[in-house]
């Protein structure tokens, strides 16, 4: 069998990255409960068989807020090594098998059917023969015959035949149920018979139907070619006779339109006519406004081009009057001036000079001002920090004592946060000790009880002693009686000699010796049921202390775990003593500061009242750092010598006297330099008029001739206009013509004369068309009857054609019907035959759940099988454990016997060791080859002297190579080769070897 070398977790359940190295002898996995300890088989078993079921759904097993989980398990059997990789996402799922390193297998179902081939087991089996579960061992030996029967038939796997048996039951019923189904089916079969047969009929008679309306059909359609062909003749006419008479149409429709253009191009020549006498009357007066019209032109151009001149001329003589004005305007306010603008100008400069000395003086007396006003801060400032200085000494040596007590503050708050902890510990601790209390209220009696136990054993062994030398004496007295008893029958048979020695005796001897044998039998029988009586007394006695043993050993596991809190209670209790000294020191120390809250209170008061002192001290002083007062008092003196007596008000009177004179000069000086810039233009613009005087005159004569001729010219007008609109007209039809106007005239009459012949010619073709619309003789009333009697023969063909193709449908639905009905009667057929498949299979299925899968069929066979082989297996075992015992019997009620005793008898550690050979001894049957076991809790439920037994016989296990066991009892480091240690930290379980 298989040992295992390592185990890979990754986001398997609490196991975010956990690998487990394994070796052979006994490892011990310890851990609190909820540790992740029974993950890591859950894993295992994950890794071998892949099982569905709840507790193996994607979702339990993948740690929340992962994408995927894997498992990687590598385990060596027969020489091989094998490497099994389980990695699941939500949607997919990513299997591997190695095996010696070489890829094996890739699909999960394909790896599953490897594992069971390499192991040869299922994971029913793994699950009972190598993984022993919470509770097995002991529940084993405490439960009744009859429950162990059921739970050694689940871990054999015979319980899988009862329910297949349940199983055949359900298949017998659906088999039931279908031939239900099948006998609802085979009532039809008459009823479809006798459809078939009027289907069939129905048949016969619409072929028949069918022959005689095809002969109708055939003469019908016959006649409808007749008609047609008459009707198309008539139609061919009646398309000719149209078509005549659309000719006949148009030829009348395009005479008409040829009179119509003949009158058009008479009224276009007569108008030519008259529009020619019109342009002869008035040519005269046309070119005469011809004429004046380009003398006009003429004149226009010469205008256009000296309009500008004409027009700077006015402009500059609008000028020259205006500047003559203003040279007028300033003479007179420049009639009291004497100097000349240079002496101006130098009067402005030094006015300007005046200006800027008094802005410098008044900027040095804002400057003293603010040096004024320093002096008079820097001897406030010196007053205060006089002043303040006793009251600033005072704040610096409070800061000091302030420091010191908060460094006793913080002291203080450390002791209160001690002090804290310690009232929450002994507040738990207490909670703790009442919680244990309430716990083990019944302690103290079942400890009572388990003490009677010895008394109680000794008492049962007693009982069982005297118990089996009265059933020895009954048996002894039973045997005499028994004996007197066919002596007796003998001596009865015989009629003159002795049963005994054969000799001759008389009736009176037999007599006598008939008697004895009545007094003995009497006497024994007296005897036995007075022995029976005390037999029975003493069996009572020995079941009421059976019962009381029974009780206290339920109550075993039960006291092993409130001897654990009892124990835990003493240190709770210690731990409370501990803590409350603690506390009453602590608050010791605590006391010793109670006044330091007023302290720092009086401190802190102190210093806020010292506050604005020692603020204002620090500002003098820092003022007084900043600023020199002798600098401040050599600066007034040096600007008072440059103000003199100057103030602000003495300085803006002067300073506004000197900008009214400075207005009053720039004023002066920019008349006169205006003066003479006026006179200068004056003198160029009457230059400039002088050189165009010549060109004005001209211009003025040109607009009087220009005048002149635009009043002939609108003489000239109306007989332009009327020259003009005839041209336009006789221009209009030339284009019209596209002939030139010369030719208009005679091309006019040559349309005339040519739309006069083409008339002539349509009149004779006119004349010929209704002479063939009359030879064509075409009758509509003739045509309109071939219409209607054709109609009426296709009405009746369709309707003809219509009843046929109803019958062929007809005749095609019933043959369809009937090949369905052959179809449903041949189906009906193998129906019968299913059916009797089905009964011959159901009569299998009863035989087969008679004779192998019921409780005294196949599962009987099993347990006959299997009852010696686990009794082997499980004194094999029983022998390394190194007990005063030589034997287990599993009887065929599956009762316990050991050496002859009830397993019942024997101590509790003595029976948890044949418990547990009892457990191994069924793995090693289910699967003779194991060499490796995992136990899950072995301890659980035991008091701690059953717990000793139980790691001594683990140590002296040798036919099982590995060995692991699950639990959260440190004890068990006692007998492990390897230990790891599972621990939880927040949401992930953590893993080390020791």
């Amino acid at each position: 069998m298989m040992i295992i070398k390592n185990i890979k977790m990754e986001n398997f359940r609490s196991h975010r990255n956990t690998s487990i190295n394994f070796s052979k002898g006994i490892t011990s996995i310890i851990g609190q409960n909820g540790s992740g300890k029974s993950s890591i088989f859950q894993a295992m078993n994950f890794a071998l068989f892949a099982p569905r079921g709840n507790n193996f759904r994607i979702e339990n097993l993948m740690q929340q807020g992962s994408a995927s989980f894997s498992v990687e398990l590598e385990f060596e059997m027969m020489g091989n090594t094998y490497l099994v990789k389980r990695k699941r996402f939500q949607n997919k799922t990513d299997d591997k098998l190695y095996v010696n390193g070489k890829l094996n297998a890739e699909s999960a179902s394909e790896i599953n059917k490897k594992m069971e081939e390499i192991l040869e087991i299922d994971n029913s089996v793994f699950s009972n023969a190598i993984y022993i579960k919470q509770g097995e061992i002991a529940n084993l030996i405490q439960m009744t015959p009859r429950d162990r029967k059921e739970v050694i038939g689940k871990l054999l796997g015979i319980e899988k035949y009862e329910k297949a048996s349940e199983k055949m039951n359900i298949v017998k019923k659906s088999y039931e149920e279908t031939l239900l189904k099948l006998e609802g089916e085979l009532i039809q079969e008459p009823e479809i018979l006798e459809n078939l047969e009027k289907l069939k009929n129905e048949v016969s008679e619409s072929e028949i139907l069918k022959e005689e309306i095809l002969k109708k059909y055939e003469n019908l359609e016959k006649l409808k070619l007749e008609k047609n062909s008459e009707l198309i003749q008539m139609e061919e006419k009646f398309a000719e006779n149209n078509h005549l008479k659309e000719n006949l149409k148009d030829v009348i429709s395009e005479i008409k339109n040829i009179h119509l253009e003949i009158q058009n191009f008479k009224n276009s020549l007569s108008l030519v006519v008259e529009e020619s006498k019109n342009i002869s009357k008035n040519e005269e007066n046309y070119k005469k406004y011809l004429e004046l019209e380009l003398k006009i032109k003429e004149l226009n151009n010469m205008i256009m081009s000296h309009k500008s001149n004409y027009e700077s001329y006015n402009k500059l003589k609008t000028i020259e009057e205006s500047l003559l004005k203003e040279l007028g305007v300033l003479k007179e306010s420049l009639k009291d001036n004497k100097k000349n603008p240079d002496e101006l100008k130098e009067n402005l400069k030094e006015n300007d000079e005046k200006i800027l000395t008094l802005d410098k003086i008044k900027e040095k007396i804002k400057e003293l001002e603010f040096i004024e006003k320093q002096i008079y801060e820097i001897k406030i400032h010196k007053k205060t920090v006089e002043t303040l200085f006793d009251s600033v000494k005072i704040y610096d040596d409070s800061i000091k004592t302030f420091e010191e007590l908060k460094t006793k503050k913080n002291s203080y708050e450390n002791l209160l946060k001690e002090k804290f902890d310690l009232e929450k510990k002994l507040q738990n601790e207490n909670n703790e000790k009442t919680k244990l209390i309430s716990e083990l209220t019944d302690f103290e009696k079942i400890e009572e009880k388990i003490t009677l136990e010895n008394e109680l054993k000794e008492k049962y062994e007693d009982l069982s002693e005297k118990i089996d030398k009265l059933n020895e004496i009954v048996l002894k007295k039973e045997s005499k009686i028994s004996e007197y008893k066919n002596s007796k029958a003998e001596l009865e048979k015989t009629k003159d000699s002795c049963h005994v020695c054969q000799s001759k005796i008389t009736e009176e001897k037999k007599q006598e010796l008939l008697e004895k044998y009545n007094f003995e039998i009497e006497n024994e029988q007296l005897s036995t049921e007075s022995l029976k009586k005390q037999l029975e007394i003493i069996l009572n006695k020995k079941e009421q202390i059976k019962a009381k043993l029974n009780e206290i050993d339920s109550f075993k596991s039960k006291y092993g775990e409130l001897k654990e809190k009892k124990n835990y209670s003493l240190k709770v209790e210690e731990s409370i003593i501990e803590t409350t000294e603690k506390l009453n020191e602590l608050t010791g120390k605590i006391n010793e500061y109670s006044s330091l809250n007023d302290e720092i209170s009086l401190i802190e008061n102190k210093l806020k009242d010292l506050e604005k002192d020692y603020k204002n001290y620090n500002y003098s002083a820092q003022f007084l750092t900043k600023n020199d007062e002798s600098e401040f008092l050599n600066k007034k003196l040096e600007l008072s010598k440059i103000i003199g007596d100057y103030d602000f008000s003495k300085i803006e009177n002067e300073k506004k006297s000197l900008e009214n004179l400075k207005d009053e000069l720039k004023n002066i000086i920019y008349n006169l330099e205006r003066e003479i810039n006026l006179k200068t233009e004056l003198k160029n613009i009457q230059n400039d008029i002088s050189s165009r005087i010549g060109i004005v005159e001209c211009y003025v004569k040109w607009e009087a001739e220009k005048s002149d001729f635009e009043n002939k010219l609108s003489e000239c007008k109306g007989s332009y206009g009327k020259y003009m609109e005839s041209l336009a007209v006789l221009k209009n039809y030339s284009k019209t013509y596209s002939v030139e106007i010369n030719n208009l005239y005679e091309f006019l009459n040559q349309k005339i004369c040519e739309k006069q012949q083409i008339c002539e010619k349509l009149l004779r073709n006119r004349s010929e068309t209704e002479k063939n619309i009359q030879n064509l003789n075409y009758n509509p009333e003739l045509h309109e009857n071939a219409k209607r009697l054709y109609e009426n023969i296709l009405n009746e063909f369709n309707d003809i054609s219509r009843t046929l193709e109803r019958i062929t449908s007809e005749l095609k639905l019933k043959n369809e019907n009937i090949s369905y009905l052959n179809e449903k009667i041949h189906n009906l057929a193998n129906k019968k035959e299913e059916r009797k498949k089905i009964e011959e299979f159901k009569e299998y299925l009863d035989k087969i759940k008679r004779e192998i899968f019921s409780k005294d069929g196949f599962q009987k066979y099993l347990r006959e099988k299997y009852i010696p082989l686990i009794q082997r297996h499980t004194n094999q075992i029983f022998q390394e454990f190194e007990l005063p015992y030589s034997h287990i019997q599993l009887k065929d009620d599956y009762s316990l016997i050991v050496d002859g005793l009830p397993v019942e008898t024997l101590s509790g550690g003595e029976q948890i060791a044949v418990s547990l050979a009892l457990r191994l001894g069924i793995s090693k049957a289910v699967c003779n080859n194991i060499e490796c076991i995992i136990l899950d809790e072995p301890t659980a439920y035991l008091d701690e002297d059953r717990r000793k037994n139980l790691l001594n016989i683990f140590k002296n296990i040798k036919t099982i190579n590995q060995m692991a066991i699950i639990t959260h009892h440190q004890e068990l480091e006692q007998i492990a080769d390897n230990i790891v240690k599972v621990r939880k930290i927040g949401e992930n379980s953590k893993v080390s070897l020791e």
